[in-house]
């Protein structure tokens, strides 16, 4: 197995420290309740606390590639089932098509959405046509078999972005998954919004770090997660999306970010690396 191989496979595997809690037709309301009153994921306080070298990964966006987006969660005792019977052979069969790297994460607060999603993931592919072909091989046909006994909500999109992004994650650090869907009508608003939050929340205090923003790939037609675009950032400050809630400035102007974007899914992560 090549190098790229044995990393993915280690990074889908290191993804699996979460059971899924409830399933992909489950009444949107009970699910956020049922995320909410029975998640184990560790709080912030204890992301803060975490001793130990972090460890690294660094992972690049390219434009004029197909950035694929899957958010995901795993049915309980499933993750050995996953790891040993589907990962590790559909892997090579992606590579044909195109897919060159991935990175995973762990869904450890959600912040805004009903969405069940308990792991995220970007995957890189080479184009869309060729994923659309590795949709239709038979092998991976019959693997998906696999995969979609083991998990129970499965969403993916597919995005681009404008430049070549290069960036270092590391398992410490909370990130900030952003999926926006915005109403036409009122996007001005939520560029007003960003004028006036964004140098408070990039201040010391809050450690607000944009990383980049993923746009939807416009030739898609079989994407099922849809959002307007998403932003993908890091708090250098753990609680810091925490703090800002309680900020007068923020407390002002968020109504412009809500008016605009009255869907979102907002979720705070950890990456997973080996």
């Amino acid at each position: 197995m090549n190098r790229f191989k044995m990393s993915t496979l280690m990074l889908f595997l290191s993804a699996f420290s979460y059971s899924l809690l409830m399933s992909q037709d489950c009444d949107p309301t009970a699910c956020s309740e049922k995320l909410s009153n029975t998640s184990t994921a560790p709080s912030f306080a204890q992301l803060s606390s975490y001793q130990g070298a972090p460890k690294k990964a660094t992972f690049t966006f390219p434009a004029g590639k197909v950035i694929e987006v899957a958010l995901f969660s795993i049915k309980p005792g499933q993750e050995k089932v996953l790891g040993q019977d589907y990962f590790p052979k559909v892997f090579p069969v992606a590579g044909e098509y195109g897919l060159t790297t991935s990175q995973t994460f762990t869904v450890v607060e959600h912040a805004y959405g009903e969405a069940p999603v308990q792991q995220l993931g970007f995957f890189v592919w080479d184009s869309y046509e060729q994923k659309e072909k590795f949709n239709k091989d038979p092998r991976y046909l019959k693997l998906r078999n696999i995969r979609n006994k083991a998990i129970d909500f499965l969403y993916m999109g597919y995005f681009q972005v404008e430049k070549d992004i290069t960036y270092t994650f590391d398992d410490q650090s909370v990130y900030d998954f952003a999926a926006l869907w915005i109403v036409p009508e009122e996007a001005p608003k939520l560029s007003q919004y960003f004028e006036k939050v964004a140098p408070v929340a990039t201040t010391a205090k809050y450690g607000y770090e944009p990383i980049l923003t993923l746009n939807p790939l416009s030739n898609c037609t079989s994407g099922k997660y849809t959002p307007s675009l998403i932003g993908f950032a890091r708090w250098a400050v753990p609680d810091g999306f925490a703090r800002l809630q309680s900020n007068t400035t923020y407390q002002k102007y968020v109504h412009l970010r809500d008016e605009a974007t009255p869907y979102k899914d907002v979720m705070m992560v950890k990456a997973n690396i080996q």
